[in-house]
């Protein structure tokens, strides 16, 4: 049916994944979600519902074949002592 929303734990039970999980990628990797409440400084997840569409859309978006290689770093960031260097706004390292 469209229109169907999922909560926090329907994402994860989808997933299976914890619900921490589901929220941590939620936050990080930009899964399209609705805020029923205010925006404020905290999620509130008993708030928070997920548009089945939107959140199909997004796993495609994400998905590759396991053949892939994974990206390759940009051409202007550099290694150094293990860490990921870019140039700042001056072009210095």
């Amino acid at each position: 049916m469209p229109g169907e929303f999922m909560t926090i734990a329907d994402l994860a039970e989808r997933w299976h994944v914890t619900e921490r999980q589901a929220r941590a990628t939620v936050l990080t990797c930009g899964v399209p979600r609705i805020d029923l409440r205010l925006p404020g400084r905290y999620v509130s997840w008993p708030t928070v519902r997920f548009r089945v569409e939107a959140v199909e859309a997004w796993e495609a978006s994400r998905e590759r074949a396991a053949s892939e290689p994974a990206p390759v770093p940009s051409a202007n960031v550099t290694v150094l002592g293990g860490r990921p260097s870019v140039p700042n706004r001056l072009g210095r390292w």
